[in-house]
């Protein structure tokens, strides 16, 4: 039989409240502890910049370093301009950078995008080039920046807490990171990455101030280990051999070595257009048309697929072109030289093919203008002049990388561009459609003779590469994408992707 309820045990009301008071103590202190580890330990993911992060609220710090975790919206990106400081040129003027290409300017053409020399601003992006002097500037650069975003939160720095496991330094710098929006991109512009270079660099330069996880590394090349060896097909006994997958190298897999470990994203940036060649390539291209019988409407330098730019049709003297003199071998070009002089061989197999109805070409495989770092870094008037005038151009990579800086140049100018294969094309590049690819010596002439007698398919892969060029591979495009861009679309490589 149950007692009544009045006669049951009552706990004592003094020892609830007691009880209740404790509770109320201890689990928001587990709570806090709770989280603070798991900061100071995880590895800061890809910034979703539409979401919302647990980092430490904006409230002052006090003496005793006490912080509470907040969530913070992180403010989208809103179209106005982005500033950039280069590491290295912290001194230069503030100004907006109008020329040059990405290995000196990469911000060039872009509507969006700031030179600086206030690297502590909001919304600034550092730029790190893999050159000794960026390396040993940014440790200091990192840690004057850091002191001055401190004061300005009214937080105490101390630069010796950054190389300690202190949880609440490191979920200060998160947040720092977080609400002034500050990025830095790591440029590598070698033709091969070293991976376990960067890994060091970061480790020396990065690491014992801010952490990991907080470097975008863009890389012009992906190849790895085994590299690109292409030397063995220069030899005549061997142009009718097709390129073998296995010599053009591997694609070297962040997502095992570095994403997730290391690196914030990973992006292939390959050559652009810069925009002095363009802007003197429009301005030959309209000299040419208002001394001749076309059109000479400026739309017509923007045309879509289903239409043929008259640039495209522009009467062409240079039947094919490589800019590569066979006589003047460079460093790791072996290959390159074989196919000059393969092209060089075109007018013998056409004659061959077609006898009288041959037709007499004009082949030029010499360099146009200057070459090495004037050819590169200046606008070469004369070369501009024979890429208006070639009507196929002839591409080759080095023996042991690929890229080219001629690629997109050339497709830009309405000419056909034929390439050998690559381990990683640039995005929209597809065979037959964008570009043609040959697969061997001997299918590259025989590929060069067929679109010189098919005018209209020739015309069609050219507009279409042109269109593609315009819209998604000059400077602008390619500095847009580069410090603006999506880095949490990825591959099966971990490389984000060109959005």
């Amino acid at each position: 039989m149950k007692k009544p309820l009045e006669s049951r045990p009552r706990m004592p009301r003094g020892l609830l409240l007691f009880l209740m008071f404790m509770i109320g103590i201890a689990v928001p202190l587990f709570l806090n502890f709770r989280s603070a580890v798991d900061l100071s330990i995880r590895h800061v993911p890809f910034v979703d910049r539409s979401s919302t992060f647990g980092v430490p609220s904006t409230t002052t710090a006090n003496n005793n370093n006490n912080s509470k975790l907040v969530a913070l919206p992180i403010t989208s990106y809103n179209n106005t301009r982005t500033h950039v400081y280069s590491v290295s040129a912290g001194a230069d003027t503030s100004k907006e950078v109008e020329d040059g290409d990405i290995r000196t300017s990469p911000f060039s053409g872009s509507q969006k995008l700031y030179n600086t020399n206030n690297p502590h601003a909001p919304d600034t992006y550092w730029l790190v080039r893999s050159t000794n002097a960026d390396q040993v500037n940014l440790a200091s650069a990192l840690q004057d920046s850091l002191a001055i975003r401190f004061a300005r939160r009214n937080w105490p720095y101390n630069a010796t807490a950054a190389a300690s496991a202190n949880p609440l330094y490191h979920q200060q710098v998160y947040q720092i990171m977080m609400e002034d929006n500050w990025k830095l991109m790591y440029h590598d512009g070698r033709d091969r990455t070293q991976v376990a270079e960067i890994h060091e660099f970061l480790r020396k330069h990065v690491l014992p101030t801010i952490g990991w996880k907080y470097v975008y590394v863009c890389t012009r090349s992906t190849t790895s280990d085994p590299f690109r060896n292409m030397q063995d097909y220069h030899s005549q006994s061997n142009w009718t051999t097709k390129f073998s997958q296995h010599h053009l190298g591997g694609i070297q897999n962040f997502t095992a070595s570095s994403i997730g470990i290391y690196f914030a994203g990973v992006k292939h940036i390959s050559y652009h257009v810069r925009e002095d060649l363009w802007k003197e390539l429009q301005h030959q291209f309209q000299a040419r048309i208002i001394n001749s019988t076309t059109n000479n409407s400026t739309t017509h330098l923007l045309g879509t697929d289903d239409d043929i730019d008259p640039i495209v049709t522009l009467p062409r003297s240079i039947h094919v072109a490589t800019f590569l003199d066979p006589a003047k071998p460079k460093y790791s070009s072996s290959l390159r030289g074989a196919i000059s002089t393969a092209v060089q061989q075109l007018g013998h197999l056409q004659l061959e093919q077609h006898g009288h109805n041959a037709t007499n070409l004009t082949i030029l495989t010499s360099v146009s203008g200057e070459d090495g770092k004037n050819g590169r870094n200046s606008v070469q008037v004369d070369y501009v002049r024979d890429l208006l005038n070639t009507q196929i151009y002839v591409l080759c990579q080095r023996d042991g990388w690929e890229d080219h800086v001629r690629l997109f140049e050339a497709m830009i100018s309405g000419a056909l561009v034929l390439t050998d294969p690559m381990r990683d094309f640039p995005t929209g590049l597809v065979d037959q459609e964008t570009i043609v690819v040959y697969t061997s010596i001997a299918d590259m002439q025989h590929k060069v003779l067929y679109y010189l007698n098919h005018e209209a398919e020739r015309w069609k892969i050219a507009q279409r590469g042109r269109n593609l060029t315009l819209h998604q591979h000059r400077a602008g495009h390619r500095s847009n994408n580069l410090l603006l861009g999506d880095w949490s679309i990825r591959d099966e490589n971990g490389i984000s992707v060109i959005d």
